[in-house]
């Protein structure tokens, strides 16, 4: 069964869910010590990834994180990041 979720914003996210996200920095989780590029992993286009599990928000804010599954690595990433029009379930 896929788990949707809806966040404050009124926008519906589900596990599993192919989606695209900005260009930006990412925090990676792991074994970020043995990265020579450090904690953050930066895209320069528009990227694919698959939502893992959703973290949760922060106290009085409408935007919430999730991890992700792009280019081989487990990130974290806040719902504003993701291009919206590209949802798809």
């Amino acid at each position: 069964m896929m788990e949707k979720l809806k966040s404050k914003n009124q926008t519906h996210f589900s596990k599993g869910s192919l989606i695209n996200i900005r260009p930006g920095n990412y925090l990676r989780l792991g074994e970020t010590n043995k990265s020579k590029e450090g904690p953050f992993r930066k895209f320069e286009d528009d990227t694919s990834a698959i939502l893992v599990d959703y973290l949760g928000s922060h106290p009085g804010s409408d935007v919430g994180c999730w991890t992700v599954y792009a280019k081989n690595e487990l990130l974290v990433i806040w719902e504003d990041q993701v291009l919206q029009n590209e949802i798809t379930t």
